[in-house]
């Protein structure tokens, strides 16, 4: 496989453009769309249907223009749906148990998972590159 320069820039800036597309979603269907439902379930459902969004957009920016992959998009997308799940667990309980093996209070998981998170992001782009779009321009026969 060819190896593409600035591929890490561009999974960056994806990234980063998909974190703006969540935390704005979130906040409009919190705030204006879904205001009349009960807290708690407000919360919950403007989370996830910013997330479904911004995983979607985060896929395929990171299948056309970060990695340009051409395989089948179904292989892909389901290897990245399952990245995706596997990277909020290990996110999740990296946390808490460093927050516990520190015996941090649980105000401090917040500064546990930038490190945490950032780790993972390095992570997930090698995995999205030698995994999820592996073939990269090659089509699957």
């Amino acid at each position: 496989m060819k190896k593409r320069p600035g591929s890490l820039v561009k999974y960056t800036l994806s990234s980063g453009i998909c974190f703006l597309l969540d935390y704005g979603l979130f906040t409009l269907l919190n705030a204006l769309v879904l205001r009349s439902l009960a807290d708690g379930l407000r919360e919950v459902i403007a989370t996830y249907g910013a997330r479904v969004v911004s995983a979607a957009v985060n896929f395929l920016l990171n299948r056309n223009v970060v990695f340009r992959d051409r395989a089948d998009p179904r292989r892909s997308a389901l290897r990245y749906a399952a990245l995706a799940v596997a990277q909020a667990a290990a996110s999740a309980l990296l946390v808490a148990l460093i927050r516990h093996i520190t015996g941090s209070s649980p105000l401090m998981e917040t500064v546990i998972k930038i490190p945490v998170d950032v780790g993972l992001f390095f992570a997930s782009y090698g995995i999205q590159k030698k995994w999820v779009f592996r073939d990269g321009n090659k089509p699957e026969s």
